[in-house]
């Protein structure tokens, strides 16, 4: 009896701190479980140039073209140097979904309406890399403009979007409900319409309607073929052929305010990626913006785009979760400069060596700062509104976001974003050490051609692209590359001698870490995208192969 009354006594205290701790415990499990895992919004423009933002440049921001995005601009941060994977759409658009660069997915320029496959499914993307992460159920939606291949496994609601509402890639890639604004007649300073989608007649089919030139961009016909009208898609159906380029922002919005709440409602963390259609080319509008700016059709487009994403904000506060939301806001590329007046501004980035040596476009396709510089937005979340200069990409969306939601990355490939969090929400200053810059276009396609270190820009390849009326310079390639310091030349137009020091030592490292770079990829997991084109990817984005145009009704 003695020893089993010692027993119990030396089991009182034990029992006691295990009761007195259980309320602790409760308290750190009930934590656990409610950790808030942040919403992103991803807002991605099209062919929208550094300068087209009134917060980065002083003519946008006289004649009032981005109020709910320089609003938005003054809540977060503004990166100052900011920049795509590519200068053109597809590329870029892999780039910030899979934070790698075209040599290693192996989409190095775009796919087309006959695509019949896309970005390598082996490929990791944000909504898939979100969706698994074991300890939360992450909603995912993207709307608007994907680019990326539409047959089945390239769908995006194949790839881990949850809902989809968008066109499957760029809007002058095929006809639509109403002629479209698509070019620009430099000698007369007229813009150029391609005629809708014709419909369905009885007896033979007519001739073909005569299409304009676009001599600036140096195509034969400015306009889409008339054997696809552009579809509009929600989720895996075709809603619409050929689309209402002048309703789409609407639908758009509704689908950005619809998916919001409905996320909201279910209590699970949300990823919206929204890629808007404007301001590529052909720039329809609806009734609300036409002939509502002094900036002719592409100041239209410019107001349309950012009145959706002011009702993005909107959806956000009204549902007090703006400070529970990651928004990031950039463009795929810089400014189209062949299409004259219906293009952009890359701001102060003009690289003006090349308007010395031939001339032409330094802007999209093309190496110059022009070309994917762009505009870079982060807000919400807390972060501390401020203009930050830090080397940054949409390289680095698929680490940051990452890092926020607490999901492991993939091991088994090399990723070329860095995490940004710290930067955004702890004052680092800490970005990329060096960034590389693929061929898009001018020039070639894939190879990195341009790179940063510090301050520096190299060259390797300049020329290849049209100015507005067409003058373009020949590709050159250099040898020891062209050599520019941005912090006092952001324009690029004089070239250091390279064969002087610092800058022959400064030279010789770059070219170096190039060298290393490409080792990198070359020995790494690297995908092979297969452009081949064919009647399954036509049918794919079309409605009713038996009508003209496959229109969904006659």
């Amino acid at each position: 009896v003695r020893h089993r009354n010692l027993l119990i006594c030396s089991l009182v205290p034990a029992m006691t701190a295990l009761l007195l701790s259980l309320p602790l415990m409760a308290t750190i499990a009930m934590a656990a479980s409610a950790k808030k895992y942040p919403n992103f919004v991803i807002i991605f423009g099209d062919d929208w140039g550094y300068g087209d933002l009134g917060a980065n440049w002083p003519a946008t921001r006289t004649l009032n073209l981005t109020p709910n995005l320089d609003k938005l601009a003054a809540r977060g941060k503004r990166l100052t140097d900011f920049h795509v994977a590519a200068s053109v759409c597809t590329p870029s658009r892999a780039g910030l979904l899979t934070g790698r660069l075209g040599l290693r997915t192996g989409v190095v320029r775009n796919f087309g309406p006959d695509s019949v496959f896309g970005l390598p499914r082996n490929e990791t993307i944000l909504p898939s890399m979100l969706k698994s992460n074991p300890d939360v159920n992450y909603r995912t939606g993207m709307i608007g403009k994907w680019h990326l291949g539409t047959t089945a496994g390239f769908h995006p609601s194949d790839r881990g979007f949850d809902s989809y509402l968008g066109v499957p890639y760029s809007i002058d890639m095929g006809c639509a409900a109403q002629p479209a604004i698509t070019a620009w007649n430099a000698s007369s300073s007229q813009s150029i319409l391609c005629p809708a989608c014709p419909f369905d007649t009885p007896g033979p089919p007519p001739p073909p309607p005569r299409y304009p030139v676009d001599n600036s961009c140096g195509r034969a016909n400015a306009c889409a073929d008339t054997n696809i009208g552009l579809p509009l898609f929600r989720n895996h159906s075709i809603e619409q052929q050929p689309v209402n380029l002048s309703g789409l922002s609407l639908s758009y919005m509704a689908e950005a305010e619809r998916f919001i709440g409905a996320s909201v409602e279910s209590g699970d963390p949300f990823l919206l990626y929204f890629a808007a259609s404007h301001v590529h080319v052909p720039q329809n509008t609806g009734s609300a913006f036409t002939n509502k700016s002094l900036r002719g059709p592409f100041g239209d487009a410019l107001l349309e785009m950012d009145n959706t994403v002011g009702h993005i904000i909107n959806a956000l506060d009204e549902r007090d979760i703006f400070d529970d939301t990651l928004v990031l806001v950039t463009g795929d590329n810089g400014p189209w400069l062949c299409k004259c007046h219906l293009t952009g501004s890359a701001g102060p980035f003009t690289g003006d060596w090349l308007a010395a040596h031939g001339g032409g476009s330094t802007a999209k396709t093309t190496l110059w700062e022009g070309g994917h510089r762009v505009v870079g937005l982060a807000a919400g979340l807390g972060i501390t509104p401020g203009v930050e200069d830090v080397l940054a990409s949409s390289l680095d969306y698929m680490p940051t976001l990452a890092s926020l939601s607490g999901t492991p990355l993939p091991t088994d490939r090399v990723f070329d974003g860095v995490d940004l969090s710290d930067v955004l929400l702890h004052g680092s200053t800490q970005g990329h050490d060096v960034l590389f810059h693929p061929l898009s276009g001018a020039g070639g396609t894939g190879p990195l051609r341009a790179m940063r270190m510090g301050k520096y820009k190299a060259h390797w390849t300049t020329g290849g692209a049209a100015e507005c009326g067409g003058k373009k310079a020949p590709v050159r390639q250099h040898n020891p590359p062209l050599l520019f310091d941005l912090a006092d030349d952001p324009q690029e137009a004089k070239a250091l001698d390279t064969s002087a020091e610092p800058y022959a030592t400064i030279v010789k490292k770059m070219t170096q870490l190039l060298n290393d770079k490409l080792a990198n990829i070359s020995s790494t997991a690297h995908s092979k995208a297969n452009y081949a084109t064919g009647q399954a990817g036509h049918d794919a984005n079309c409605c009713n192969t038996q009508h003209v145009a496959c229109r969904c009704q006659h």
